[in-house]
């Protein structure tokens, strides 16, 4: 799920500036790499990692490969998460603990026409319960 085109160490830092000042950015998510947990089009609101990192299972706003990826924590080790998309097929790998930004708290978005264009008949029916849970 990518946020933003191409980051640098500056940007990174000052989101966690406005992190810190009690700030809660929202984004438009953009792809398909966190469906069904966030769809093409989802709002999500971030918000400042929890003292001691995310958990397993967050989903996190990071710096990856010079792009902003909002993905889940499979697996975590001093200074490092390993992150997936939950519909990609590979992970993206371990990520430095520094370049993770915050964590998503909520999303909302028109999940009916994110998720049924995704999606026909029984299944689409299905993945409209999925969307419409709040899985961060």
């Amino acid at each position: 799920m990518t946020v933003s085109p191409v980051v640098d160490d500056l940007w990174r830092v000052q989101f966690r500036a406005r992190l810190d000042h009690g700030e809660t950015p929202t984004f438009v998510a953009e792809g398909h790499s966190m469906w069904p947990a966030i769809c093409d089009g989802d709002v999500v609101r971030i918000e400042p990692l929890p003292s001691g990192g995310p958990l397993v299972g967050a989903v996190v706003l990071a710096a990856y490969r010079r792009r902003l990826v909002l993905h889940r924590v499979l697996e975590r080790r001093p200074g490092g998460l390993f992150l997936k998309g939950d519909a990609n097929p590979n992970p993206d790998g371990w990520c430095d603990l520094d370049w993770v930004v915050g964590r998503v708290a909520s999303r909302r978005g028109d999940w009916v026409r994110a998720c049924v264009s995704s999606c026909t008949g029984a299944v689409g029916a299905r993945a409209l319960g999925f969307c419409r849970t709040r899985l961060c």
